[in-house]
């Protein structure tokens, strides 16, 4: 799936299981903010779009959980594409 504009993997049980069964896909995410302190955000839960086709509503579901629960999304996609071109740049002989 697409995340910052480049292909990348995300773990899908959680949205299989949702289609699966019925049960509600809840946005959860933490982030260290001190030591070991962390501050942790569950969101409502997310509304599981079904279009018939399993596959595709476990990838469009996976997408749109990945959207709600990422924080600064402008910032991580900055960071993610500067790491990105220097690995590329690193990687070059």
């Amino acid at each position: 799936m697409q995340f910052c504009g480049a292909e990348t993997r995300i773990p899908l049980g959680a949205v299989d299981l949702a289609l699966r069964t019925g049960a509600d896909l809840i946005p959860a995410w933490a982030w260290r903010i001190d030591g070991f302190r962390f501050h942790a955000r569950i969101g409502p839960p997310l509304e599981v779009v079904r279009t018939g086709d399993f596959d595709k509503d476990v990838r469009l579901n996976a997408e749109r959980l990945l959207l709600k629960t990422v924080v600064g999304i402008e910032d991580i996609c900055f960071v993610f594409s500067v790491v990105r071109h220097q690995v590329v740049l690193y990687g070059q002989r």
